[in-house]
Formats: C-alpha cells, sequence, structure tokens
C-alpha cells in the first residue's frame, strides 16, 4: 500500500517537472536595424542587414538568411570631356541681329538652303534679299516668326519655337549636376531593387531586406522629382511678357534637283536694308550625279537598304560624335562578305558600328563590329546597322549636314556596295539662341552634365 503510495507522488513529481520544462520561452535575439542611405551625391552606400534569428521575417518565405548582403555601391555619375562649341557665324552689332547659317557641311544633290536672322526688334522683310554665288538656277522666300513668348512646352518636350522648362531652369541658375546625380542614383536603385525582388521570390532573402532596398528606391525618386520639379510651379505661372519676345526671319533658297550644276560655295549675301552682309556657311558642294566607290547592288537587283531621308538631329553643345540608329537596315537578297563601311567625306570618321543580325533560322545577336574583320551575311538574314561617326563640322551650334556612306561587300560575282544618305540637322531651339547670343546665358551645364546622360546615353558606353 505504502509502495504504490511512493510511486504514485513520485510519477506526479516526474510529470510536473517536464510540464515546467516544456513551458519555459526561448530567449528573444534582437533584431537587425533598418538601413539608412549616405546622404552624399557621390557613391552612396547602403548595408542591408542579415536576419540573425533565422525565423523567416514574413510568412512564404522559409529559408533563413545565413550571411549578411554586401553592401549596394552606386556607381559613379559618368563624365564626359567638353569640347569648345563652334560660335555663330556673323553678328551685326549695330542692328543687333545674328545669322544662324547652319554651318553647312554638305556634299549632295542638294535642292535647299536655309539660313535664319534673329532680332530683337522689327525689321522689314521688303527689305531683304539674298544671293548665293551659283550658276544653277534658284528662288528665294523669306518669311518672319514672331516669337511673342506665349508658347511654352510641357515639362519634357523641347520644341524649335516654345521655351521649354529646362530653359527656364538655365535662367534660374539649375544646378544640373545635381539633378543628374538624383536622377542617376533613382534609376540605379530601380534596378537593384529589381535584382532583389528576383532573390526575394527565390527564397534567398528576407522581406525584411527586400523592404529595405524599397524604401531607398522610393527616397531617391522623390528626391529626384523634389528637386527636378521645384521650379515648375513659377514657370507655369509665367505670362507672356515675362518670356523674352524677338523676330525670327527665314531665308529659304530652293531649286530643282533636274538642273543642278556640279558647283560649290562657301558663303552667300544677305541684304537687309542697306547693308550687305557677306556670311559664311561652312561648305556646300552640289554635284548632279553620285559617284561610287564601286557598283551599286541595285544595278545587280539589290534593294534599297540606307535612310534617304532625314535622321537624327544632334544637339548643340556637340562634341563632334554623333550617331545615327539604323543607318543601313536590310534583308540580304544573297550570301555576302561585309568587308568596310565608308564614309564619302575624309573628314569625318566612323568610330564604331553596332550591328543586329536576326538570322534567317531564327537565331538573333547584336554586337560591335569594328570591321578588322569580314562578317558573313547569309541570304534571308535581316541587319540593322547603328552608326557612330566623328564630324568636326558638327560642333557647330546650327549643323546642317549629308551623310553619304556606303557599306561594301564581296559576293559572288565580284564587289558591290550599298549606299546610305542621311539629312542631319540640329535645329537649335530658337530660345536657347536668343539667351545665349543675347542674355549671355550659358547653356553648356544643360547638355554636358545632364542631357546628354540620359538622352545619348551610348556617348558613355566604353563597351568594346
Amino acid at each position: 500500500m505504502i509502495k504504490r503510495l511512493l510511486c504514485t507522488i513520485l510519477c506526479i513529481v516526474m510529470i510536473f517537472g517536464l510540464c515546467s520544462c516544456a513551458i519555459v520561452p526561448p530567449s528573444t535575439s534582437s533584431q537587425g536595424t533598418q538601413p539608412t542611405a549616405s546622404t552624399s551625391t557621390t557613391n552612396p552606400t547602403v548595408t542591408v542587414p542579415a536576419n540573425p534569428t533565422g525565423v523567416p521575417t514574413e510568412p512564404g518565405n522559409t529559408k533563413p538568411t545565413e550571411k549578411p548582403i554586401e553592401e549596394i555601391v552606386l556607381a559613379p555619375l559618368p563624365e564626359m570631356e567638353r569640347e569648345k562649341v563652334g560660335a555663330l557665324v556673323a553678328y551685326d552689332p549695330d542692328r543687333e541681329i545674328y545669322f544662324l547659317t547652319g554651318h553647312f557641311n554638305i556634299v549632295d544633290t542638294l535642292q535647299s538652303l536655309i539660313i535664319y536672322a534673329v532680332s530683337k526688334e522689327a525689321l522689314d522683310v521688303s527689305t531683304m534679299s539674298m544671293s548665293l554665288p551659283m550658276q544653277t538656277n534658284y528662288s528665294v522666300r523669306i518669311t518672319e516668326e514672331i516669337m511673342k513668348g506665349a508658347n511654352k512646352s510641357g515639362l519634357n518636350e523641347k520644341h524649335r519655337d516654345q521655351f521649354s522648362y529646362y530653359l527656364y531652369q538655365v535662367y534660374q541658375g539649375k544646378d544640373f549636376k545635381k539633378l543628374a546625380q538624383l536622377e542617376w542614383d533613382a534609376e540605379q536603385l530601380k534596378k537593384i531593387e529589381q535584382e532583389y525582388f528576383d532573390k526575394y521570390f527565390s527564397e534567398s532573402i528576407s522581406y525584411e531586406e527586400l523592404n529595405a532596398v524599397q524604401l531607398m528606391r522610393e527616397e531617391a525618386e522623390e528626391a529626384y522629382v523634389s528637386y527636378r520639379d521645384a521650379e515648375l510651379e513659377a514657370y507655369k505661372q509665367l505670362k507672356a511678357e515675362d518670356i523674352p519676345q524677338f523676330h525670327v526671319y527665314k531665308f529659304y533658297a530652293l531649286w530643282p534637283m533636274q538642273t543642278i550644276y556640279d558647283e560649290s560655295f562657301r558663303e552667300v549675301e544677305i541684304t537687309i536694308a542697306d547693308t550687305v552682309y557677306q556670311t559664311p556657311i561652312g561648305y556646300v558642294e552640289l554635284r548632279n550625279e553620285t559617284p561610287f566607290p564601286v557598283q551599286h547592288d541595285w544595278e545587280i537587283g539589290g534593294q534599297l537598304a540606307g535612310i534617304y531621308g532625314t535622321g537624327n538631329s544632334p544637339k548643340p553643345y556637340n562634341d563632334g560624335h554623333n550617331r545615327i540608329s539604323h543607318y543601313f537596315s536590310f534583308r540580304a537578297e544573297w550570301y555576302m562578305v561585309l568587308t568596310d563601311l565608308v564614309l564619302e567625306d575624309p573628314s569625318r570618321k566612323v568610330e564604331r558600328l553596332w550591328v543586329s543580325i536576326s538570322a534567317a533560322n531564327g537565331l538573333s545577336s547584336s554586337f560591335y563590329w569594328d570591321m578588322s574583320e569580314p562578317l558573313e551575311i547569309y541570304a534571308g538574314d535581316y541587319i540593322t546597322i547603328d552608326l557612330e561617326y566623328y564630324d568636326p563640322a558638327s560642333v557647330y551650334i546650327d549643323y546642317e549636314t549629308a551623310l553619304w556612306g556606303y557599306l561594301i561587300y564581296e559576293y559572288e560575282g565580284g564587289t558591290a556596295c550599298k549606299s546610305s544618305q542621311c539629312m542631319i540637322s540640329s535645329g537649335i531651339n530658337f530660345y536657347e539662341l536668343y539667351a545665349m547670343v543675347f542674355d549671355g546665358i550659358d547653356m553648356e551645364d544643360y547638355y554636358w552634365d545632364y542631357y546628354y546622360l540620359f538622352n545619348q546615353p551610348w556617348r558613355y558606353d566604353t563597351a568594346e
């Protein structure tokens, strides 16, 4: 009886002891802190914390982080060495007239030529004329456009005859390098955030780490938009009388292609009232026919492959380096071996060719071709070539040219070429011109520190 009672008491003690052990709470571990972004605009970094407890921070993420994620280092803002822009070519200080001549660099079956005169005061169109030193018959028309200051553009629009928001920012002394840095960081963090999304859904990082990067991206975007739009409300409130008002006169010469003589000239004569202006314009050479370096393949049934029209529009403060997308674009009629791309004007230089091929077998590829080795193209392949070239004349504020190029190749019957002729004009905004010549406003920071980086990023591409 006594033994049975002792056994019962012993069992109760053991059970109570086991229960006591089961309900002891585990020791708590400290959690990681949220990251903070560097306030520096140069190479900001952030360290995303690991999850030291090994316990998922959100249902569904069952794979704990075993080691800290390496710190995120944003790439530095690219910079480009500036080259001095070409000056305007003619100015009358007495009348305060600037002539925007286009600084032509054209060898072509050209059919027209346009020169602009910009004046603060109204001039009498009936006293104006333009004379060209050429045998080819031509006609001249002169028109006036009054820039009344009423035209304002949207945030990202850049029309030739509108006072744009970015120009207003230039007048206000905007720090475009700072704006570029903010946008650059925001774009990088957007890409990094996508990478973290992929890692999160593959369960290699925690939700806490993903959220940290999302917060960084949101803060970077808010900082960029806030600084970008800092002057926007004031810009929207501008009245016509707040914006420069001036006059633009267009001297337009036209001649029929069928009657062109082979001739060239470097200046034109413009008359306004009793004053004659001998105005240099660069170089224009007219010709009745185009000589090709080898036989053109339309003689053997080839199709047109070039642009034959208006191409890209390089901006003012160009450094001479330009790019034309789809300078050549065609489907190969037969097997050919590309050997060279030659520009007709020897003052221009081919720098790089970006080639994209959609093969007839369904495969595709894109790469830089330096022409040091021949390139095989098979019948049915579709090929596009983007041309990067240097033209010293394009550094001028207003630049117009006809870019002739020949893609030379070997085929079963010998050597042939395809041609491309692209008309290029920088087309400067008239309000920018006024700002530069009459108000002494420097536009260089806008173009060099901001515009090219986000609108022509290929200028910074160092890939071989």
